[in-house]
């Protein structure tokens, strides 16, 4: 994953990292992960706190741990409890009620014995009785519909990606230009379904695996690009 300390930086966190969630996509998923105030919850690959925060004004005890020094730095600045690690390797001191794994933070190695290693992590700090809530590109959807060039605005920012698909591994091989900057940058994500990804659960512990297209529970189709799913 080594991709990962070139790609992440300050343009990309101003651009994709940085707007809150919506107070109505807050409410729903707190509602669908059965949250209360008081609850502890790990945010894995918490990037520069968006997610993390946003849920301590809703009264949880979130931790955060990213493995990007630059974005624990900017998160610890405006409050909160974060850690710099890689989330493969980081159980908190306290178990939580909840470990959460949003906006496509899953998936950075080529291998599912490392990609399995955040799950592992996220059943050891759990409660019993505890949820792993991912949120994640739907493989089986880019499988169907890849697109090995694309422009787009995000944050303001114009961003053109080209993509190679090894469909023999699963992987995607990405390279993005980012504004005015020149640089390439270069990454590339194994994509799951529901069947490998539910498999890769079950490996590491967790018992029950429920997949859908969002957080209301729409049944998962090819034609839906995102999925979530919620293990305990």
């Amino acid at each position: 994953m080594s991709w990962v300390h070139d790609f992440f930086d300050d343009a990309y966190a101003d651009a994709a990292l940085v707007a809150p969630p919506e107070p109505a996509w807050v409410d729903a998923l707190l509602a669908r992960l059965a949250l209360v105030p008081g609850m502890r919850v790990l945010d894995q690959c918490c990037g520069v706190g968006r997610l993390s925060r946003v849920l301590t004004e809703r009264g949880l005890e979130v931790h955060g741990v990213d493995i990007t020094p630059l974005y624990v730095e900017r998160a610890r600045a405006l409050g909160g409890t974060y850690t710099c690690a890689d989330a493969g390797a980081f159980v908190p001191e306290e178990p939580v009620h909840c470990v959460l794994n949003w906006w496509s933070s899953f998936g950075y190695a080529p291998s599912d014995e490392v990609n399995a290693t955040l799950a592992a992590r996220a059943r050891e700090a759990l409660l019993p009785g505890g949820t792993y809530a991912l949120e994640l590109t739907h493989g089986p959807h880019v499988l169907a519909n890849h697109r090995a060039h694309f422009e787009s605005e995000v944050g303001g920012l114009r961003v053109v990606r080209t993509s190679r698909l090894d469909r023999d591994t699963n992987l995607l091989h990405q390279t993005w230009i980012l504004g005015s900057d020149p640089r390439p940058r270069r990454g590339v994500v194994r994509l799951y379904g529901p069947a490998s990804l539910t498999a890769l659960l079950h490996g590491v512990g967790f018992t029950k695996v429920q997949v859908a297209a969002d957080l209301a529970g729409t049944p998962l189709t090819e034609a839906h690009p995102r999925m979530v799913v919620v293990a305990s």
